[in-house]
């Protein structure tokens, strides 16, 4: 007897699961400082509903199994501050200059740990800096996915937003 493909269906097929997740930020605006800080981002896989990490960060490492990265000039603050919950604590990577792309990588990462991950991302939420003359918006990004955290080839470009406009001061925004 012969199988039909029919029959293959879900067969060893399963949805990856992205244990690391990377948002790269390609272009911003930039008004009146030197310095691109963030106050929150979280990841989600159903628009907005459920976001990643699901706990808030306090250190680079805690709470495990989290660990949190960033990749910039300036990257004071601890990359942690980006997943903390919080629309005022500080994290800053730069510097940037308005409508261009960064002058070096710019991301901020996310390991959810051994044993976790999402099959995607298909929002972010962000909350970012405009306020007394200062703007310092994302305007081109994008969120990468990867299981093996090498981004070296392997990873997957699981959503990317272009275009994007200022957004109010330290106000959690979802992008979709």
């Amino acid at each position: 007897m012969a199988l039909r493909v029919n029959q293959l269906i879900g067969f060893g097929a399963r949805t990856p699961l992205y244990r690391f997740l990377r948002l790269n930020i390609t272009k911003v605006i930039y008004t009146g400082s030197s310095q691109l800080p963030g106050y929150t981002l979280q990841f989600s896989p159903d628009g907005g509903t459920t976001v990643y990490p699901t706990v808030n960060m306090t250190s680079d490492v805690l709470p495990a199994p989290l660990v949190a990265s960033n990749v910039g000039n300036n990257t004071s603050g601890g990359a942690w501050n980006l997943f903390d919950g919080s629309n005022t604590t500080f994290n800053q990577a730069g510097p940037m200059f308005s409508g261009q792309v960064p002058p070096t990588p710019m991301w901020w990462q996310i390991d959810l740990g051994q044993g976790y991950g999402i099959t995607g991302v298909n929002a972010i939420k962000y909350a970012g800096y405009n306020t007394g003359g200062i703007d310092l918006s994302i305007v081109d990004f994008n969120v990468t996915g990867s299981r093996t955290g090498a981004f070296a080839g392997e990873q997957v470009t699981l959503k990317s937003w272009t275009g994007q406009t200022s957004k109010a001061h330290q106000t959690l925004t979802t992008f979709t």
